[in-house]
C-alpha cells in the first residue's frame, strides 16, 4: 500500500476530486481533498507504483496544471488494520 500526498496548482478542487473519483476503481480507500493558500491538496492510498503512474498520467492531461506529490510513503500491507491481542 502506498500513501500519497499531492498538491496542485492552477486546478480546481472539483476537477482534483472528479479525477480521483473516476480512477476511485484502483483506490483501496477513500481519498480526501481540500484547498489551502491557493492550493489543491489531495490524500489517497494506492496498491501499487503502475497505478500512481497510471494517474499521473491522467493528471498530466489537464492543461496548465502544475502538481507535485509531496510525500509518497510505502506502507505495509496489515497498516491501519487493527490487532487483535
Amino acid at each position: 500500500m502506498i500513501e500519497v500526498l499531492l498538491e496542485c496548482k492552477n486546478v480546481t478542487c472539483e476537477k482534483v476530486a472528479n479525477l480521483l473519483s473516476k480512477f476511485k476503481g484502483t483506490f483501496a480507500h477513500p481519498f480526501t481533498v481540500w484547498l489551502y493558500d491557493k492550493s489543491v491538496f489531495a490524500y489517497f492510498r494506492v496498491k501499487c507504483v503502475p497505478e500512481l503512474n497510471e494517474f499521473t498520467k491522467l493528471l498530466k492531461r489537464i492543461k496548465k496544471i502544475e502538481f507535485r506529490y509531496r510525500t509518497i510513503k510505502k506502507r505495509g500491507k496489515n497498516y491501519g488494520k487493527s490487532r487483535n491481542n
